[in-house]
């Protein structure tokens, strides 16, 4: 009985010995990179608030290599799949050691593609809302995330309950510039005039923002143009420095100053 004389990842898979070679020095620090991806997805988002899912990763060296190392992996996943559907295509037998090291290595690489949106919602269903749940309510506003909001929602999460600096789920969106995302949010109950802790509004906001169609739709909705910035401008004002001459009419103005 004769053994095989290769190093045992090669033997066991098929793989050359540069192809090997490379899966075990992407695949540690990938595996550690999605192991903290994870960390941050689930936990860190649930107890310390959206601000916190992909900071370290982001924010330094070790991180970005990690990052790296995920990507450089995912490519090696890809030729290798490549590689096996070749052998397949010439009716060659492909072992089942390499089926298992992609099969470890698309677990690895998984947190890394996958949406962290997905993981969020699964640990807020799991966990409940938490002490942040208006501050993910917000950051979902500004992304539109129906998804999102509807899990917070079931949750009995306030929609027009204040996030961080006094943020509101409805200014958020109209500062976006989002339509549809507002009309659904007033439609799930947001107020159109709730005032955030700065006294901004979702209709000021949408002023600052020079966005003509949101203007129109928050006026259509209920919105005040009466309300008064922290500096005491009004929406038309506001739309007049700017020059937004759609803006000044929609809100009952003359033609805007000049700047």
């Amino acid at each position: 009985m004769t053994t095989d004389p290769r190093p045992g990842l090669v033997a066991w898979t098929g793989l050359p010995r540069w192809a090997a070679f490379v899966w075990l020095v992407l695949a540690i620090p990938a595996a550690l990179g999605s192991a903290e991806f994870l960390w941050e997805r689930t936990y860190l988002f649930w107890s310390r608030g959206p601000g916190m899912t992909g900071y370290w990763m982001a924010h330094s060296t070790e991180g970005r290599v990690m990052l790296l190392a995920g990507l450089l992996l995912a490519i090696w996943f890809a030729i290798a799949i490549g590689g096996v559907l070749l052998h397949l295509l010439r009716r060659r037998a492909v072992p089942g050691g390499l089926l298992a090291l992609l099969t470890l290595t698309l677990i690895v690489i998984a947190p890394l593609i996958v949406p962290s949106r997905m993981f969020e919602r699964a640990t807020l269903r799991l966990f409940g809302p938490g002490n942040f749940a208006p501050d993910i309510m917000v950051d979902a506003a500004a992304h539109c995330d129906r998804s999102m909001i509807g899990v917070l929602l079931k949750q009995g999460v306030d929609i027009n309950g204040f996030g961080l600096n006094k943020r509101l789920p409805i200014v958020a969106a109209a500062v976006d510039g989002d339509p549809d995302c507002i009309r659904w949010l007033v439609a799930e109950g947001a107020n159109v005039n709730a005032v955030e802790g700065g006294g901004m509004t979702a209709l000021l906001g949408a002023a600052e923002m020079n966005s003509s169609e949101v203007v129109r739709l928050l006026l259509s909705l209920g919105a005040n143009p009466r309300v008064v910035r922290f500096d005491g401008k009004t929406p038309l004002e506001i739309a007049r420095e700017r020059g937004n001459a759609e803006i000044v009419k929609a809100l009952g103005g003359g033609a805007p100053r000049q700047p």
